[in-house]
């Protein structure tokens, strides 16, 4: 990971977020070997009161119950399984941390959040897909991949969406955030992701999701699902050329299985932000500056 200053981080408010909820952390150190007990995982969650009760109110929810009333946490391990347990403890958990941020702006919000929950959600597919030993991992990776924008648009909304409204290319905008603020988004994220303690893989990950595909080719697994579930996620607005490689090229995926799983993750992206009552609807008058980001 590239050396930041630290005086840089702390001009830049970095140092006063705030830190992972434990719950989240605790849940991920036991989803580590894929051996976590129901039990476990139970005690864990039961911590965290307000995460408790929205695990049972989301297991409760049309997206996650096919009619089977849940009153209890255990329950909701029982029936759910402990895979769908785990995505939504780390997406009501990283939710609860986002939640500190300034909502000034609410439309970049909108799209910083759609296109956090479609990364997550491709990523986890794409690593269940290639055999990724962990996919809670890569959805969390998923999540987090562009926190360092939203570092960014905090604390410099004006210049931040110039640069964004300016530059389409991923990698002029990584140029002009180091211009101007003389770090990168991806940097931020990946230093952050230290700071907490997650693995130096998400950590790298977070940091190259916009490298080019042919300097992550030989790169770890998670390095590679994160470069290609941000590539798709972004995409998702615009039609994917069918000829398109870059999942040929990381994964030997053709573009029709891809362009499959970008559709189906799209109605999944809505359905969860719909459940969480996360706002990803753009508004058709886009008067905010920031709707162009």
């Amino acid at each position: 990971m590239a050396s930041i200053d630290p005086t840089l981080m702390t001009s830049l408010k970095v140092n006063r977020l705030p830190s992972l909820p434990h719950v989240l952390v605790d849940m991920l150190h036991a989803c580590q070997g894929n051996h976590a007990s129901f039990q476990e995982l139970s005690t864990i969650i039961s911590r965290d009161a307000a995460v408790a009760a929205r695990v049972v109110s989301l297991a409760n929810s049309s997206f996650y119950n096919r009619g089977t009333q849940i009153n209890t946490l255990e329950r909701a391990l029982l029936v759910l399984g402990t895979d769908t347990i785990k995505t939504i403890v780390i997406t009501t958990s990283v939710q609860q941390f986002f939640s500190d941020f300034n909502a000034e702006h609410t439309q970049f919000l909108k799209l910083f959040w759609k296109r956090s929950l479609s990364c997550a959600l491709i990523a986890k597919s794409l690593a269940i897909l290639t055999s990724y030993p962990n996919p809670e991992e890569a959805y969390l990776t998923g999540l987090l991949h562009n926190i360092g924008e939203l570092v960014l648009e905090s604390n410099h909304p004006d210049t931040f969406a110039r640069i964004f409204n300016e530059h389409t290319n991923e990698q002029d905008k990584l140029a002009k955030e180091h211009e101007t603020y003389s770090v990168s988004h991806t940097e931020i994220g990946a230093w952050l992701a230290k700071e907490w303690d997650l693995s130096d893989f998400t950590a790298d990950a977070i940091e190259f999701h916009h490298a080019p595909n042919e300097s992550v080719q030989d790169a770890h697994h998670l390095v590679k699902l994160i470069s290609l579930a941000s590539h798709l996620s972004s995409e998702q607005d615009k039609p994917i050329a069918l000829d398109e490689d870059i999942g040929y090229q990381l994964f030997e995926l053709n573009s029709a299985l891809i362009c499959e799983i970008v559709q189906k993750i799209d109605i999944e992206v809505k359905d969860i932000a719909a459940t969480l009552n996360i706002d990803i609807n753009e508004d058709s008058t886009k008067s905010d500056e920031h709707s162009k980001i």
